[in-house]
């Protein structure tokens, strides 16, 4: 039985060295996190950064599965109000052969094409996701850049140039915040919890922060792209046919997502 996930309940609050919350942002941007909160607990909690050595070819691909994912649904929703609202014969022969064989591979007599398309492009988005992800190695970042925060991270004075307010928080959980931090009224005379907090997460940072590369698969990267044109040829193939007057589709587009979910599933 899996243990409940604590809960990140502790917050921390302090005013900081707006150059070192500059830098917190920028560290985080560069490798994908969503924000400074998330990027200094995953820091503190030993996740390592990471970031693609070819993420941004990555992202086109993942960017134009989605968009490949909305043309065959389209294309799937036009052919059926040519069969049902415009009663197109073409369109109504093809919808009714789709709905035959779907009820003898599913079993049912209470078949819903559209539903059943978008069930098989969700599995074809998800398999081609996956092929890039396959075999992926991690490195130390020995860029100038990665370099520099880690640096950054050890030399700004956290301590210099406060704001009136304060101007940086992060949550945690309650073992997390024990082991880096200190709450208010533990202290002596004198001595305040803003200050030392500074100082223990500028020490954290520093010491704990791991910079990492992620190196794609080539071959699994071509394979990922090769997948996406076919499927993008298809999509293309029948629209190009609806501007010339054509009015099915649905058939070849099912059978070509069949074959890509199976030569995605090879791997």
């Amino acid at each position: 039985m899996n243990e409940p996930k604590e809960k990140r309940n502790k917050k921390l609050e302090m005013k900081l060295n707006p150059s070192y919350v500059s830098l917190l942002y920028e560290i985080a941007d560069t490798y994908g996190i969503k924000n400074v909160n998330t990027l200094v607990d995953m820091i503190l909690t030993g996740k390592h950064l990471s970031r693609s050595q070819s993420g941004r070819d990555s992202k086109k691909i993942t960017d134009n599965v989605g968009k490949q994912a909305t043309q065959s649904i389209n294309i799937v929703k036009q052919v059926i109000k040519n069969a049902e609202e415009l009663k197109l014969p073409q369109a109504k022969h093809e919808l009714k052969d789709i709905k035959t064989g779907f009820r003898i591979t599913h079993k049912t007599d209470d078949v819903d094409v559209l539903e059943i398309f978008q069930n098989h492009v969700e599995e074809l988005s998800k398999a081609i996701g996956k092929v890039i992800t396959l075999n992926v190695k991690y490195e130390t970042d020995t860029s100038k850049e990665a370099a520099r925060f880690k640096r950054r991270l050890s030399e700004i004075d956290v301590n210099a140039k406060l704001p009136r307010k304060r101007n940086y928080y992060s949550r945690h959980t309650t073992s997390v915040y024990a082991n880096n931090f200190k709450n208010n009224g533990v202290f002596k005379a004198g001595e305040r919890p803003d200050a030392y907090n500074r100082r223990a997460l500028k020490h954290s940072l520093a010491t704990k922060a791991e910079f990492m590369i992620e190196h794609v698969n080539p071959e699994q990267f071509k394979l990922a792209f090769d997948l996406l044109t076919r499927w993008n040829t298809i999509n293309h193939k029948i629209n190009l046919s609806f501007i010339e007057g054509g009015t099915t589709g649905i058939e070849p587009l099912f059978k070509e997502i069949l074959s890509l979910i199976k030569k995605a599933n090879e791997v």
